[in-house]
């Protein structure tokens, strides 16, 4: 197997392992490992949207990234493994460095559309929005990661991307999922139509 083969089946493995654990919704320890998995996917993804081309995965991994640090860093879990986490964030970043520097060749033309642009700030405005304790919010971001990955499904069959695509399919379940945990029970038609009782106070 290829080594963007390989980065493309361990970055989709990370990804559901992240999305899986925190879209269970049962407190800070599984936020902290969710998001661990997602920096893990992060990190590897990074270097495999830049061996293929793709600039606005790419740039999606880094926003990632970015934004996972304060959710990680906000949690108990964090607090009582400090030096460990700081220490794994080097590491993390480090290999991504270093297996862009391993994949990308001179030859290759960056590439993007406008709706890979526009699912990408989608998926990164959920990332960001996960952060809120707030029922609402976090409501609203597991509906923008089941459209993103919708779309990214498409983006997949077209690209050929396999690992990528399942890893999509298995968000739509993830996503799905994370609503009714929010919503605990509660009707999501009537969510739908009432969504605007967010509290100012979760902010």
């Amino acid at each position: 197997m290829e080594i963007l083969s390989v980065l493309e089946f361990l970055g989709a493995s990370a990804t559901i392992a992240g999305s899986f654990l925190i879209s269970r919704g049962k407190g800070d320890k599984f936020l902290y490992l969710g998001f661990i998995s997602f920096l893990t996917a992060n990190s590897l993804m990074f270097a495999f949207a830049g061996g293929i081309g793709m600039i606005s995965l790419q740039i999606q991994m880094v926003a990632f990234f970015i934004l996972g640090i304060p959710v990680i860093t906000s949690t108990k879990m964090f607090e009582r493994n400090r030096g460990k986490t700081y220490l794994y964030l080097i590491v993390a970043f480090s290999v991504s460095m270093i297996l862009f520097s391993v994949v990308r060749t001179e030859e290759l033309n960056y590439s993007y559309t406008y709706i890979e642009i526009i699912t990408a700030i989608m998926a990164v405005i959920g990332s960001y929005i996960m952060k809120y304790d707030n029922r609402d919010i976090k409501t609203i971001g597991f509906m923008l990661f089941f459209i993103a990955d919708l779309i990214y499904i498409f983006i997949s069959v077209e690209k050929g991307l396999v690992f990528f695509g399942i890893q999509s399919v298995f968000f739509l379940y993830t996503s799905v999922s994370g609503i009714k945990n929010e919503l605990k029970g509660d009707s999501f038609i009537y969510w739908i139509k009432n969504p605007f009782f967010i509290q100012s106070k979760s902010f």
